[in-house]
């Protein structure tokens, strides 16, 4: 599958997300202004993140962000320094905190970051 960026700061899809997809063509959007306030690992895992939704197939329900989000952290765990404090850290960073999907985001992500620490 071919994925294409386009940067656009006033797609229908963004709202005030850094990054959005459109499952159907393949195309991710950036919303420059948002995107580029994260640190560079943390843009990596916005995009992967939008591949994973892509890739998989996954709407925008809470069990469809919790597979993009393991999409994206299966790609970056261990390829930096404290790669998988940064992925879970970031979902703090990113999303309202004190919501129930925050929590089971992170808890699962969490969940995900202790078998790939148990594996390796």
């Amino acid at each position: 599958m071919k994925i294409t960026y386009v940067y656009d700061r006033e797609h229908p899809e963004l709202q005030d997300c850094p990054a959005g997809c459109i499952i159907e063509t393949g195309v991710v959007v950036i919303n420059p202004d948002l995107f580029f306030q994260y640190s560079e690992f943390h843009r990596k895992f916005i995009l992967l993140h939008e591949e994973g939704h892509i890739v998989l197939k996954t709407g925008i329900q809470l069990e469809d962000e919790i597979k993009a989000d393991g999409y994206a952290f299966d790609r970056l765990a261990g390829t930096e320094y404290k790669s998988l404090k940064q992925c879970l850290n970031f979902l703090e960073i990113l999303l309202v905190p004190g919501l129930p999907s925050t929590d089971s985001r992170i808890a699962a992500l969490y969940d995900r970051a202790l078998n790939w620490d148990n594996r390796h």
